[in-house]
């Protein structure tokens, strides 16, 4: 079983965008979020390793992933799977014509993703 972590932040994200009126776009932003994470689950389950916990917070998630188990090749992969589901949602996207937020929302968690 994976253990799942979300943090205060992410609850009082949700609390303050109902005095805003944002509820759906935290929503929507929180979705892009986990989509992302459950792309990195499915690459690691490919290769046979079980992520230990799930986190989410407010600027992102972050899955556990015991990586001295796999090859440099099979751990750049799994990190990249989180990019490719929001290369895709960017394509959907723009596909359906979804609000613009989406799109960016996207090419933010993407651009935090290949950070260092």
């Amino acid at each position: 079983m994976i253990n799942i972590k979300i943090h205060f932040s992410v609850y009082l994200l949700i609390v303050l965008s109902l005095f805003v009126s944002s509820l759906k776009s935290v929503f929507i932003y929180l979705s892009i979020i986990l989509i992302h994470e459950i792309f990195h689950i499915i690459a690691s389950l490919i290769y046979k390793v079980k992520p230990t916990l799930i986190e989410l917070t407010i600027i992102g998630g972050c899955v556990h992933i015991p990586f001295e188990k796999l090859k440099p090749s099979s751990q750049i992969l799994i990190s990249l799977s989180g990019v490719f589901s929001n290369i895709l949602m960017i394509i959907f996207s723009y596909l359906y014509d979804f609000p613009r937020y989406v799109i960016n929302y996207n090419y933010i968690l993407i651009l935090f993703s290949l950070l260092p």
